[in-house]
């Protein structure tokens, strides 16, 4: 049972850390009360799960971003990144994202 706990408890981490934001931490912890094989199962589905979304979606981006080929853009990337930036930024500060 002890040996148990502090595998346990060394995993911890890696179950906050399967997902960008926190919703695997109340199912690792319950997983991690039933055993350490459904707790890495559970850690393991959401690495998969998360990887294969931000793949996917960066995919999807990279194929939306070679549709934009008006060579306007290419004269003003720099300052559409800027603008860009500015704008995620005030709506961070505003509270709005």
């Amino acid at each position: 049972m002890h040996r148990r706990r502090n595998l346990l408890t060394a995993l911890a981490p890696f179950g906050a850390a399967a997902s960008p934001d926190l919703t695997i931490l109340p199912l690792f912890l319950a997983a991690g009360a039933v055993g350490v094989g459904p707790a890495l199962g559970v850690l393991i589905a959401f690495a998969l799960a998360t990887v294969a979304v931000m793949v996917g979606l960066t995919l999807a981006a990279a194929k939306g971003a070679s549709l934009l080929t008006a060579p306007w853009i290419e004269r003003r990337a720099s300052a559409l990144t800027a603008v860009t930036l500015l704008v995620i930024g005030v709506l961070v500060v505003t509270g709005v994202l």
